[in-house]
């Protein structure tokens, strides 16, 4: 299978040190405006011409350098010139900051391409793609891609979906028969790279540099290291370990009282959203001593697996504060999954909204619910493993019970299950 990844250029695959527009304003006015003007009015200028830059993006628009703000400079100050010097472009870009390879991105391109990955650069710039290219084979990296693409050259900026569809229509030409679920998209801003590629319907990876809050909700990776793309673009194997909702049971159908199981599930979401191998070993209705039991007997194997999520605890057994057979079995569990899988990384999920509703069918289990939500967390605190805390979703919520687990308040609909899928997503 070939794969795709597809990265944004500034503050992702290179570092900006210094940001002075002015200082290519300079380079402008002594070539070509020094007898129209002073440089202090080219300044004054520059406040009009950013506001421009400004109302352009809210409209997912670009403000060309080279095509469109120099010769509206030109035009204010009544020069009746163009600028026609080919390198001019590059020396103004360079002017205005310096420019270095970004920490890890070429030991990432390099195992990238030793293991066949096609890439590609899409970028927000007033800058060309001509010059895009000649910053990235100054530093030493364009042979990485196969192509590169700035908004300078067509009108049209990240977030818009159809930015992203130049990349997109490169990518499938490329690699026929490719869907935009498995392209990989890279940047370092959730508003614009982010978002742009959850629109366009790509594999979104957030760099987020400064460990920001995914306030959008956004279902992408979020990462902290640009090397870390090599995982999500070859994902090990993913073991889901729970009862009914990890089965995917959508909820108790008004006179027919059994199991209601879709292959339609968080776990089949989750595998759509990673592109990685998602096994599912849910079984409804059980308790953790239950999985145990099972897990004892052969009942599943998480041997080669790269993360193992457990979604226990809607049925009972737990308590925060007393000494319970699940209790134990849980701890249990987790240290045989260790000793199989040594090198996964094991999260634990609370359990979701268990609804308060009188009259649904599963009114009343929101009690045990609540205690295997305050186990799991001293749980994972104590054994020092990752918590998805689900019961703490801002998405899954008594308000969204009826569009999320319409059926019985506890079980999730398709909806449902893609949301779940987002929210384990966003904690991986």
């Amino acid at each position: 299978m070939n794969r795709a990844v597809v990265f944004d250029l500034y503050d992702t695959l290179v570092s900006i040190e210094g940001m002075d527009f002015f200082k290519g304003l300079e380079l402008l006015y002594e070539g070509y405006m020094a007898d129209a003007c002073t440089l202090d009015q080219v300044k004054e200028y520059n406040e009009i011409s950013f506001q421009k830059y400004i109302e352009r993006h809210k409209e997912e628009k670009e403000y060309p350098l080279m095509t469109e703000e120099i010769p509206d400079y030109l035009a204010h100050f009544g020069v009746n010139r163009t600028v026609d010097d080919p390198g001019f472009e590059f020396d103004f870009m360079n002017r205005c900051s310096k420019f270095a390879v970004a920490d890890g991105v070429k030991e990432l391109l390099e195992e990238l391409c030793s293991r066949g990955v096609y890439m590609y650069v899409l970028s927000n710039s007033i800058y060309s793609t001509d010059c895009a290219r000649k910053l990235l084979a100054s530093l030493g990296i364009l042979h990485y891609f196969r192509e590169v693409f700035s908004s300078a050259d067509y009108g049209i900026s990240k977030p818009a979906e159809e930015f992203f569809n130049v990349a997109v229509s490169a990518v499938q030409r490329d690699i026929p028969g490719i869907e935009q679920k498995d392209i990989v998209f890279v940047g370092d801003r959730i508003d614009l790279d982010a978002a742009g590629a959850c629109r366009a319907g790509l594999r979104g990876v957030w760099l987020n540099h400064k460990g920001a809050e995914n306030e959008l909700c956004l279902p992408v990776r979020v990462i902290s290291d640009i090397r870390e793309v090599t995982g999500i673009v070859f994902p090990g194997p993913i073991c889901c370990i729970g009862d009914s909702l990890t089965e995917g049971d959508w909820g108790i159908i008004p006179g027919i009282f059994k199991p209601n199981v879709h292959d339609v599930n968080y776990p089949w979401f989750l595998s759509r959203m990673t592109g990685a191998e998602v096994k599912n070993f849910g079984r409804c209705g059980w308790k953790t001593s239950n999985i145990l039991q099972w897990y004892r007997e052969g009942g599943f194997s998480v041997a080669g697996a790269d993360k193992i999520i457990i979604l226990l605890g809607t049925n009972g057994g737990h308590d925060p504060d007393e000494d319970t057979p699940d209790n134990r079995a849980y701890a249990e569990l987790i240290g045989l999954l260790r000793q199989e899988a040594p090198r996964a990384v094991i999260y634990v999920c609370t359990p979701p909204n268990a609804t308060k509703v009188p009259g649904k069918f599963f009114y009343g289990y929101a009690p045990h619910v609540l205690k295997s939500v305050l186990f799991v967390r001293k749980l994972a605190k104590e054994l020092s493993l990752p918590l998805i805390d689900l019961a703490a979703s801002p998405r899954i919520t008594p308000e969204t019970e009826d569009e999320l687990q319409p059926n019985d308040g506890l079980h999730f609909a398709e909806k449902g299950y893609r949301v779940l899928a987002e929210e384990v997503l966003r904690s991986l």
